[in-house]
């Protein structure tokens, strides 16, 4: 039986804490994860747009930050404003192995039934995208040096 959840992750030739510090940060969150607000706050509203094709205006999805264990995880709720379904529960793990970190989404609260799995495959290719663009951040974009050099030195 398929279960509605997201279970995403990418490693990136980065320290943790530089990993971590470009999640929280807002100038460095808007290199990768542009559509999306929140102070690093327990309770602050969190709120993310994503483009919908052949749509005019984005998808607003927004929630509350519920929990954050520094440097290693961030939780948060969120639903579409359209009220699609019901509120999903986010986790986002920052852990380091080795030389890279490895970041990891987990989604749950997908509701079940026929179009589970498309409404799973949306949020998961939104997932990927911002994953992906945080590991360009570090292995080809400005945070390339900062991570360097912090590698040298540990």
């Amino acid at each position: 039986m398929f279960t509605p959840s997201i279970d995403i992750s990418v490693r990136i030739k980065a320290p943790a804490e530089l990993i971590w510090q470009a999640l929280v940060d807002e100038d460095l969150r808007e290199l990768w994860w542009a559509d999306s607000e929140f102070k690093i706050k327990r309770g602050a509203k969190i709120t993310a747009r994503s483009l919908r094709p052949g749509k005019k205006k984005p998808r607003i999805t927004s929630g509350n930050i519920t929990k954050i264990d520094a440097p290693e995880e961030l939780h948060f709720t969120w639903k579409t404003k359209a009220g699609d379904f019901e509120t999903n529960v986010v986790l986002v793990v920052v852990q380091q192995k080795d030389k890279k970190s490895k970041v990891r989404v987990l989604e749950q609260g997908f509701p079940r039934g026929d179009y589970a799995e498309i409404h799973v495959a949306k949020y998961r290719d939104g997932w990927r995208e911002h994953l992906l663009q945080l590991q360009e951040l570090f292995e080809d974009g400005p945070g390339r040096k900062l991570a360097t050099n912090s590698l040298k030195h540990s």
